[in-house]
């Protein structure tokens, strides 16, 4: 019975040393004064102390914790258990400090050991590496308050961000609405990444061009915001300026990056925010009726240059055909008016191969099936180009 009862306390033994093995957390058991008895491998990995080196040692020596914020030294939770006779959480987050002094994020708990008489007979610690966690909270909090596309703010923090920047000391308040002229055009007859390319292209242009107190934030579709605490009305049109020189002068491809740009200022705390929002809004839709249709015939001079540009005789060939087309409709007695749509449609006829790429246009061997297909496309991309303007 001896021999059995012996046999079943190390069975029992070897039980919990595999299970403490296994685990996938640290952990570390000390005794009634607080010094190491036993630790586990993970715990070994997260303190950079082995076993052999910690045992014995005060439990702080080994399992050496900060506050992440302050970087000071926490209570040792063998300590409070000690005293207390209960569980206990560090509070806040904490970081573990190792033996090479590399601080890792941990979530810790500590227990004590109690006999059969109930007394304290020591304290574990089981603890986990929360990096992983951490970066995965950050990247949700991070994606929750940003456009993933431009990486500017989202509308759902602007509207935080409005009722921050809603008081007495940050006026006089300016409220910017940009809205990006032609995206619908762009994603029509260049493709959605193209329009993708235009939206960053103009959130870089905002960065560059704002105050560094700056809020700017993509709200929607083609719309941006920019909040500027302290800017009078002279300094925003300032920076209203500013930002349409770097649009005029950022380059992609055959798109212009073309702005229309309204603001307003609150300037005393009895006016409502709202309505500068307003009031901005209606000043960036006056831009937008003004300018709109000018940067749309712009649109269509940049495609026609590079298109003349990048291909081979393709301006001769355009002069030609607007050229034939102003003398078949003269032979045919059409009006003066009508004579010079007619030419204007041919010398706009092929304005779709600027998505054809140079190689394929220019190619002198049989093109292929694919490259074909490529090359049919370009009368529709005409028609989105040309639809966007009426005349």
């Amino acid at each position: 019975e001896k021999t059995m009862m012996e046999q079943a306390i190390k069975d029992e033994e070897e039980r919990y040393r595999t299970t403490l093995l296994s685990v996938g957390d640290g952990v570390i058991s000390t005794d009634a004064q607080g010094l190491v008895t036993v630790m586990n491998p993970v715990a070994e990995m997260l303190t950079g102390w082995t076993q052999q080196e910690a045992v014995g040692r005060p439990l702080f020596t080994v399992f050496s914790i900060i506050d992440e914020q302050t970087k000071k030294p926490c209570h040792n939770p063998v300590n409070i258990v000690l005293k207390s006779g209960e569980s206990y959480k560090s509070p806040g987050m904490i970081l573990l400090v190792s033996k090479t002094g590399i601080e890792t994020p941990i979530e810790n708990n500590a227990a004590p050991i109690k006999n059969s008489n109930g007394q304290i007979t020591g304290v574990v610690i089981v603890f986990r590496d929360f990096s992983t966690y951490r970066d995965r909270q950050k990247k949700i909090e991070y994606l929750s308050f940003h456009d993933p596309l431009t990486d500017l703010y989202n509308r759902r923090y602007m509207e935080d961000a409005i009722v921050a920047s809603d008081k007495k000391d940050q006026l006089p308040l300016t409220v910017m609405v940009v809205d990006v002229n032609g995206l619908k055009l762009t994603n029509d007859a260049f493709g959605h990444k193209m329009g993708d390319n235009l939206l960053i292209t103009v959130a870089r242009v905002l960065k560059e061009a704002c105050k560094q107190d700056a809020t700017i934030a993509r709200m929607g579709g083609d719309e941006f915001m920019v909040i500027l605490p302290r800017t009078s009305a002279e300094k925003a049109e300032i920076i209203k300026q500013r930002i349409i020189r770097a649009a005029a002068s950022a380059k992609l491809e055959s798109i212009i990056v073309s702005l229309a740009i309204g603001y307003a200022v609150k300037e005393r705390p009895e006016e409502l925010i709202e309505n500068t929002i307003k009031a901005a809004d209606n000043a960036m839709y006056r831009e937008k009726l003004r300018f709109g249709k000018t940067m749309r015939s712009q649109t269509i001079e940049s495609v026609l240059r590079n298109i003349n540009y990048k291909y081979d005789r393709e301006q001769l060939h355009t002069e030609r055909v607007s050229q034939y087309c102003e003398g078949i409709a003269r032979a045919m007695r059409f009006h003066e008016r009508e004579i010079g749509e007619i030419k204007i449609a041919g010398a706009l006829h092929d304005i779709g191969k600027i998505i054809i790429p140079q190689e394929i246009l220019n190619k002198p061997a049989k093109l292929t099936k694919e490259e074909l297909a490529v090359v049919k496309k370009h009368p529709e991309t005409g028609y989105q180009i040309l639809r966007s303007s009426d005349e």
